[in-house]
């Protein structure tokens, strides 16, 4: 594997690779992380770490979830396309995908304890590199490095009040997932020379936990009525280990041959997210910080050398009337804006690979409690410098939520 990698360098180099799946990046550490797995999220920029609301379910900060006040449960679709060039090609990369689901329960409001349960993808792993060889010659051949996969999670938890209106959270995490990678060799029909396939799999599963913490509305330090609500947030996802079963095989017309299997730790590093929260009458700006050293990612006691800390800025603001009673449709639609900006975990020849975005969305009102969030974003993300590859990122997340009044005593 190490042999092909330094192939596909040598390759990208010359500039004559064309893409017909995500970016080579992926390859590295468990590819690229989600951060929108809601429309709402996506169209605020990624933000929440702050947010009390009990509109939503806030999966950035589980010390958030004392604000549910009925059953939430929220469907989630994910579209991307790419347009990826380097200085010579250009090409389009598409896909659609189900990005996960959140259930949330009030358990008792007055104590602040809200219980979630959920599913969400946690990276994505998808690239396809070819290159022709002796094009026009008999032995011409075609040579494809393929990766997909990624990891998700499975996740439950719980929030609760402290004294002083303080709010404290947990997760409790089950990470699965895997990722293949493959080379291969597929020669022309003319060709003397039988197509070979070398395949790579790694499998992982393991557990993790997230940490939150929310402070009371202290909206009350700034003495203006214009101020409704300020918050500050902290979340901090503690790093795993996960185990990691490795396979690697190759397949041509003689058959197949096993090149051996082993096991072993990969370690994903933990995240620290910090947050603000500050609700005006109509308006609702979030501002959030994330980072996660991945350059401190260990995989079979190695570290990966195209790995860096990442960093992450964003912003968001949300308009939103805050008419409950007797409001029309349009009084009790939501429209969202932000802007985030990443330092992502990618460095290759000395360039680091940076994203900038802006963002947008909306939301429809089905009812007085149910919801559908519509989430765009546009970003810029990599360069063409130093034969590297450059991406305009288009993103559209659809979700679906539904409110209901569950397991609550009723007054008589």
């Amino acid at each position: 594997m190490k042999k092909n990698l330094k192939i596909f360098l040598i390759f990208l180099s010359i500039g004559n690779i064309f893409a017909s799946g995500g970016t080579i990046y992926t390859r590295y550490g468990v590819g690229d992380l989600y951060y929108y797995n809601t429309a709402a999220k996506l169209s605020l920029g990624g933000v929440g770490t702050a947010i009390l609301n009990n509109d939503l379910l806030n999966l950035n900060n589980p010390a958030t979830w004392g604000s549910i006040t009925d059953t939430k449960l929220g469907l989630n679709l994910i579209t991307n396309y790419s347009s990826i060039s380097s200085i010579s090609s250009s090409t389009n990369f598409s896909e659609v995908k189900f990005s996960g689901f959140q259930l949330g329960l009030p358990v008792e409001r007055d104590l602040g304890i809200g219980f979630v349960f959920g599913f969400t993808p946690y990276s994505t792993i998808n690239y396809d590199i070819s290159n022709k060889y002796l094009q026009g010659e008999v032995n011409s051949y075609i040579q494809d490095f393929k990766g997909s996969g990624g990891l998700s999670k499975i996740f439950f938890g719980f929030s609760t009040l402290l004294p002083f209106n303080f709010s404290v959270g947990a997760t409790f995490e089950y990470y699965t997932g895997n990722s293949k990678y493959e080379t291969q060799i597929v020669y022309d029909d003319s060709s003397d020379f039988t197509d070979s396939y070398f395949t790579s799999e790694l499998k992982y599963k393991g557990l993790g936990s997230t940490l939150g913490f929310l402070t009371p509305n202290l909206s009350n330090i700034f003495g203006n009525e214009i101020i409704k609500n300020f918050r500050l947030g902290l979340s901090y996802e503690i790093g795993t280990k996960l185990n990691t079963d490795s396979s690697s095989y190759a397949t041509t017309s003689l058959g197949k041959k096993v090149f051996g299997s082993k096991s072993f730790k990969s370690e994903i590093p933990a995240k620290l997210s910090a947050g603000l929260y500050l609700s005006l009458s109509k308006f609702n700006i979030i501002l959030d910080y994330v980072n996660q050293p991945w350059s401190e990612f260990v995989q079979n006691d190695k570290k990966m050398l195209n790995l860096k800390d990442m960093n992450r800025y964003s912003l968001g603001i949300e308009y939103d009337q805050q008419v409950k009673k007797f409001a029309t449709f349009w009084e009790l639609v939501k429209y969202r804006f932000g802007l985030s900006y990443e330092q992502t975990q990618y460095t290759f020849n000395g360039e680091d690979i940076n994203q900038i975005a802006v963002h947008s969305g909306i939301s429809f009102p089905l009812g007085t409690e149910n919801s559908i969030d519509l989430g765009l974003m546009y970003g810029i993300r990599g360069t063409t410098n130093n034969n590297l590859l450059k991406e305009n990122i288009f993103q559209a997340t659809f979700s679906i939520n539904f409110g209901e009044l569950w397991f609550v005593r009723q007054d008589r």
